[in-house]
């Protein structure tokens, strides 16, 4: 049996990627946390210049992870509104229930949405819809019997103020349980605590 011989081949040689340093990593929370911010505010351009902003600093697994997840937030999120914003067309004049309140569609305009509320007018701004309307008019345009539609639903819960994390989690489960495919979406709840942790703490030192 001939000898084996040795491949004469060279092997590829393959670029590691340099581990970002302590100033990067700084700075990549700074920027994930200003886009979780905007993103709250419904500032969406914002928070896509933060997350393009991201992607341009050296990232680990575990920083790409962090700006993945908001990038996923944030498309769910715009989609989401998106939605309302297609159900409001053509919505004048029908009747919605909130909450087992009959409300109706006075008037639908570019600016202002007028309801009538509990025997009365209410004039909104379109760009500040109470939260039960628009999320019943997101309900009119998703299909509910897609699971998907509950993750669009806890995008929108996670950047609103009266959900908390824990009606977040529990819709976004039942999505799953349903066989949505939720990824890694569901530790951006952990991101936000943690994010917000570290800004904290660089306050009081800061301070002390």
């Amino acid at each position: 049996v001939p000898a084996m011989q040795e491949s004469t081949t060279a092997e590829p040689l393959t670029e590691t990627a340099p581990s970002p340093t302590a100033v990067e990593l700084a700075q990549l929370k700074k920027l994930v946390a200003a886009g979780h911010l905007a993103l709250n505010r419904g500032e969406f351009s914002t928070c896509a210049t933060l997350i393009s902003q991201a992607r341009q600093l050296p990232l680990d697994d575990a920083g790409e992870g962090l700006v993945e997840r908001l990038a996923t937030l944030h498309e769910y999120v715009v989609q989401y509104h998106q939605a309302i914003e297609d159900g409001l067309q053509g919505i004048e004049g029908e009747e919605l229930t909130l909450n087992q309140t009959t409300v109706y569609v006075v008037e639908a305009n570019d600016s202002a949405i007028v309801l009538r509320m509990l025997g009365r007018n209410r004039r909104f701004d379109r760009n500040k819809l109470p939260t039960g309307f628009a999320m019943a008019v997101a309900d009119r345009w998703f299909d509910q019997q897609a699971a998907s539609t509950k993750v669009f639903k806890g995008a929108f819960m996670a950047v609103t103020p009266r959900f908390s994390d824990e009606d977040v989690r529990t819709i976004w489960s039942k999505a799953a349980a349903e066989g949505a495919d939720l990824g890694d979406l569901m530790l951006v709840l952990d991101d936000r605590k943690a994010l917000q942790s570290n800004a904290d703490t660089a306050v009081n030192q800061s301070s002390s």
